[in-house]
């Protein structure tokens, strides 16, 4: 089998349907029957042609990235959901080897 990870570049603040996206995205992740999916939330970042966003000043809008791994027939399918929900996001796959 062949595995790859994804990476999904989102903030904290965004919103899907009125609720936070970054757990929208974990429901249908979990829908779909991923293996597992992990939700990182940075301390610094910046979008393109923006300010840099830091803790350090509490702000609401810190960069997330929620990250998985599957098999790379379902990771197929799972980017073109993305991609339709997430047109303006920058989404990152790469392959993985998985030992355990």
């Amino acid at each position: 089998m062949s595995y790859e990870k994804v990476s999904v570049y989102i903030n904290e603040a965004e919103q899907w349907q009125d609720k936070p996206l970054y757990l929208e995205l974990l429901e249908m992740l979990r829908e779909q029957k991923v293996a597992g999916a992990t939700v990182l939330r940075g301390v610094a970042g910046f979008p393109l042609d923006t300010i840099t966003k830091t803790s350090l000043f509490h702000i609401k809008k810190l960069p997330l990235i929620v990250q998985f791994i599957d098999d790379v027939e379902v990771i197929e399918v799972l980017i073109l959901k993305l991609k339709n929900m997430l047109p303006q996001h920058l989404i990152a796959r790469v392959p993985v080897d998985v030992v355990c």
